[in-house]
């Protein structure tokens, strides 16, 4: 059970470093897998999630005192950034540079973007061949980063309020015949401790001393 993965967000904060690093137009800077045309080299694409990972075997599970749970997840991301063009590896270097900018890396931290691989991070000539005597010039770099996802309240059903019954059994034992049968009731309200109420298992006993041989004590939801 996890939250919202902020793709959106992610997105700004990737463009942003880059467009600021890199030199690069803003028409320059794309994101990766869109339609043509694209520009003209040289020019950058943004992956923003090559990979999604959990972080830790499990959620973390916050309870609350209103008988929810928080969920609250952190997923690892790889982004990969690729730059085309003559120079690829100089403007990746450029923008690998732009991470030791407070004013880029806060903004990350700022959206709970954590990167993790800043000190190993490096730069992978990818240039091809696309016939005997030409290629394209390329190069890309990955990005990690641990990322807090929303978190995800959930209701687990339990009740708040339960009330219990005594209930005086007129069964000629100890009681007089022809006398109504006599109920006590009392509601007893979650205190906000996270000590929700169970039926089955009741928080405190319930005694009745008052001479009368049947007394028969039921708890039920209210």
């Amino acid at each position: 059970m996890t939250g919202s993965l902020p793709l959106s967000t992610l997105k700004t904060c990737l463009r942003a470093w880059v467009l600021a690093s890199s030199g690069l137009g803003s028409d320059k800077v794309i994101f990766a897998n869109q339609n043509a045309p694209k520009p003209l080299p040289s020019y950058i694409t943004i992956d923003p999630v090559r990979t999604i990972k959990p972080v830790g075997a499990y959620d973390e599970e916050i309870n609350n005192t209103d008988g929810t749970i928080d969920y609250v997840s952190v997923r690892r991301i790889m982004s990969e950034v690729i730059c085309y063009g003559a120079n690829a590896q100089v403007v990746l270097n450029d923008c690998l540079f732009g991470l030791n900018h407070a004013g880029i890396w806060q903004d990350f931290r700022d959206n709970d973007f954590a990167i993790i691989n800043r000190e190993e991070i490096s730069i992978k000539d990818l240039t091809y061949q696309i016939n005997e005597n030409e290629f394209v010039p390329r190069a890309s770099m990955e990005i990690t980063m641990d990322i807090l996802c929303n978190a995800e309240n959930v209701d687990l059903d339990y009740f708040d309020t339960v009330g219990y019954e005594l209930q005086f059994n007129n069964d000629g034992v100890g009681y007089p015949q022809g006398l109504p049968v006599v109920e006590v009731s009392e509601n007893l309200e979650n205190s906000g401790n996270n000590n929700i109420f169970d039926p089955l298992n009741p928080v405190s006993d319930i005694t009745a001393s008052i001479g009368i041989d049947d007394v028969t004590i039921e708890w039920v939801a209210v």
